[in-house]
């Protein structure tokens, strides 16, 4: 479901391209398990065409683990990325 790639105590995580509550509650305790053997994370969001709030929380969970400098979401499409900017994420998108 998620595809992972760590270099140099970085870990970005690739996601599926609908990030709904069942598809996010299945993958949760993995993924934060994962963010806490890495330095850096970043989700790729390339390809997701869809994102729920509960996803937004897995996103907020990972800054209070990380702090911001040391989380990014990259290749968001228009739509994904007003989400995010609505819900007030817009200093960690680029």
């Amino acid at each position: 479901m998620l595809n992972y790639k760590e270099e140099n105590q970085a870990l970005e995580v690739m996601f599926p391209s609908k990030l709904d509550t069942n598809a996010c509650m299945a993958f949760e305790s993995e993924l934060i398990e994962k963010i806490n053997s890495s330095n850096t994370v970043i989700f790729n969001m390339d390809g997701v065409e869809f994102i729920c709030s509960f996803f937004l929380r897995i996103c907020l969970k990972t800054i209070q683990q990380k702090g911001k400098e040391n989380f990014k979401i990259e290749n968001l499409t228009p739509t994904t990325k007003k989400v995010f900017m609505i819900a007030g994420f817009s200093d960690m998108v680029s």
